[in-house]
C-alpha cells in the first residue's frame, strides 16, 4: 500500500512537472469573470494595505496557496537552487536598520529575525543556481545600487515566487490595528489582484534562462548576515546581528 501511495506521489509530481508557471494550471481570469469584488484589470492600480475588502483578500490568498500547491517545493525550498536575499528599504525608502529593529520596540536577545523566527512575511531577491561569489555579495546584482545594504538568511520557508516584482504589502506602512490582527500568523506578503498567474514559476523549467527572480517572498527567517557601511555596523552588533562591510 505505502509502495503505491508513493507510486501516486511520483506520478503527480511528474505531471506537475509538464507545467512551467500557474498560468498552465489555473488560467488567469479576464476582468469579466473575476470574482465579485475583485478588479483585476491590469490598468487598475490595487491598494498596498492590509485591510482591503473581503473579497480581494480570499482572492490574493487563493492565488498564493494555488502556487504553493503545485510549485515543486524541493526546487524552491533547497538554497543551491534558489539563493535569496533581501535590500534594505529598496522600495519603502526605509533603508536604516533601526527602521527594521527600532531599539525601543526590541528586547535584546528575544528578537524575531535574529533569536528566532520572525513570522512577518518578507520580499527579497533570488539568484538561480548561484556561484560561490554570489553567495558571498550581490553588488554585481542588476537591482538596485551597488552600495545597498542587504540581508541573508540561515533559515527561511519561500511561500511564493515571482518573475517579476509583485508590488505586495509594504511591512513598514503596517498600521497597529494590522499588527495586532495578524500578530499570530505574521504579516503576510500577498499577490496584487490582477497579477497575471504566469508570473509564478512552478519549478526550474518555468524560470526559463533567468538568473534571477525579482520576487520571492519568505517567511520563518532567520538573517545569517547583514552586509553594511562601516558606520552601521555597531548597531548590528549591539543587537546581536552578524555583519560585514560592504
Amino acid at each position: 500500500m505505502r509502495l503505491q501511495e508513493k507510486y501516486v506521489r511520483v506520478l503527480v509530481r511528474e505531471m506537475i512537472l509538464q507545467e512551467k508557471t500557474l498560468e498552465d494550471i489555473v488560467k488567469t481570469p479576464s476582468p469579466e469573470d473575476a470574482p465579485p469584488g475583485v478588479n483585476i484589470n491590469r490598468d487598475y492600480m490595487p491598494p498596498l494595505d492590509y485591510m482591503y475588502n473581503r473579497a480581494t483578500s480570499d482572492y490574493r490568498r487563493k492565488m498564493k496557496s494555488q502556487w504553493n500547491q503545485n510549485a515543486d517545493q524541493a526546487f524552491f525550498q533547497d538554497p543551491k537552487n534558489l539563493y535569496v536575499y533581501h535590500k534594505l528599504g529598496l522600495y519603502s525608502g526605509r533603508r536604516s536598520l533601526r527602521d527594521y529593529f527600532p531599539p525601543r520596540q526590541i528586547e535584546i536577545g528575544k528578537i524575531p529575525g535574529i533569536d528566532f523566527p520572525s513570522k512577518n512575511e518578507m520580499n527579497c531577491f533570488g539568484i538561480i543556481n548561484p556561484t560561490e561569489e554570489e553567495r558571498k555579495s550581490q553588488r554585481s546584482d542588476e537591482f538596485g545600487s551597488f552600495r545597498d545594504e542587504f540581508f541573508t538568511f540561515k533559515k527561511y520557508r519561500v511561500t511564493l515566487a515571482s518573475l517579476y516584482d509583485l508590488g505586495t504589502e509594504l511591512l513598514s506602512q503596517a498600521t497597529p490595528i494590522e499588527f495586532e490582527k495578524f500578530k499570530s500568523s505574521g504579516l503576510p506578503k500577498r499577490p496584487p489582484a490582477n497579477t497575471p498567474h504566469s508570473f509564478f514559476p512552478l519549478d526550474r523549467e518555468g524560470v526559463g534562462e533567468r538568473r534571477r527572480l525579482q520576487d520571492v517572498v519568505i517567511d520563518n527567517w532567520i538573517i545569517d548576515t547583514y552586509y553594511c557601511r562601516e558606520e552601521n555596523m555597531a548597531y548590528a552588533k549591539k543587537i546581536g546581528l552578524k555583519c560585514e562591510k560592504i
